[in-house]
């Protein structure tokens, strides 16, 4: 028993890291299709590849028994049909439920190993279900996913032989152990010096032997041996600078929304590696600036129209720094306000 459920610990794990970066990208979507509506622009392009993302979620969740992810997947993929199907439907509202639909989505990802929030996606498939029928269709189309028995059972079954089946070539380790693991290394590598700096006090009273000489190869050869697993464990420390960076438009979305401002965040360099702690570092600093930001960077879409510029302020987030662009005519970057880099801070 605790077996299948340390398995099935591991494959919620694994459900986790496959579905997160798509729920992430599905609600980054949502945010640029809200602004893009805003601008008069369809956002075809945009719909045809999330419909696929949340097909992905929703088999994914179905397959693992999450059924509020299921369902809120399944709510929006239909809604994203019915947006595509009829573009007069694309306005405010639509939009707003797209966004928060991508936000729960991540929410209940995250907490898939918790427990999911099953009240908050029960009320948002509602909504959409409202916002559906509202077309004359049947307020009914989209409906929560409530498995029988049978169901259940061959879920089990399926996770059963899931387990069975995943390749021992991938194992989760918890950071904290990478950090006792590097502490044991740099206090391995201490004691090479001091063996190391044995030798050299026995090699000068002692001579050159052949033992020695042995010695000082398999010295060598330890060094090079420890140095390359110290690089090897850094390597597994670093993460892509997007796992920080993912959060930046939903934030600063809602952020503009409530200081009655237009915002748009474009990130790049989001590929740089850069090791767990400092990431974990970097994040709330980051939040920080980017509230500042909207609040205090950008001002009003009044004050913006009046000074020539364009309604909507740009946030450039990457590696080499953050720049606010508070755009004039003819000059994309003049008035520029820059603030401290992610990697220096």
């Amino acid at each position: 028993m605790a077996n299948e459920e340390n398995a099935f610990g591991e494959l919620i794990q694994d459900y986790i890291v496959e579905c997160l970066p798509l729920a992430e990208a599905v609600a980054d979507t949502f945010v640029e299709l809200e602004r893009r509506w805003q601008h008069g622009d369809s956002g075809g392009d945009l719909l045809a590849p999330v419909k696929g993302q949340l097909h992905t979620i929703k088999g994914n969740s179905a397959m693992m028994g999450l059924t509020p992810p299921q369902n809120v997947a399944h709510a929006l993929e239909d809604l994203c049909a019915l947006l595509g199907d009829e573009p007069a439907r694309r306005g405010e509202q639509a939009a707003a439920l797209l966004v928060r639909g991508g936000g729960l989505l991540i929410e209940l990802i995250r907490g898939a190993a918790s427990g999911a929030d099953a009240e908050a996606a029960a009320e948002f498939v509602d909504r959409v279900r409202s916002f559906v029928g509202a077309r004359g269709g049947s307020p009914g189309d989209i409906s929560p996913d409530t498995p029988d028995r049978r169901s259940n059972d061959r879920r089990t079954g399926d996770r059963r032989k899931l387990a069975q089946d995943r390749s021992a070539n991938v194992v989760r380790i918890d950071f904290r152990r990478l950090d006792a693991m590097l502490e044991v290394l740099g206090e391995s590598m201490m004691e090479q010096e001091s063996v190391a700096e044995l030798y050299r006090r026995l090699s000068r009273k002692v001579g050159a032997i052949d033992e020695l000489v042995d010695l000082d190869r398999a010295l060598v050869a330890l060094q090079k041996t420890l140095k390359r697993l110290e690089s090897l464990l850094m390597e597994t420390r670093l993460l892509p600078i997007s796992s920080v960076f993912n959060r930046f438009p939903r934030l600063v979305r809602d952020l503009a929304q409530a200081e009655k401002k237009s915002v748009r965040v474009v990130s790049s360099g989001g590929e740089l590696p850069l090791d767990k702690a400092i990431l974990d570092r970097i994040g709330e600093p980051l939040i920080h600036i980017l509230t500042n930001a909207v609040a205090h960077g950008v001002e009003s879409r009044e004050e913006r129209a009046r000074a020539g510029k364009p309604a909507e302020a740009t946030l450039d987030v990457g590696h080499a720094g953050l720049m606010i662009h508070r755009a004039t005519p003819g000059s994309a970057t003049s008035g520029g306000v820059r603030v401290p880099a992610p990697t220096s801070i």
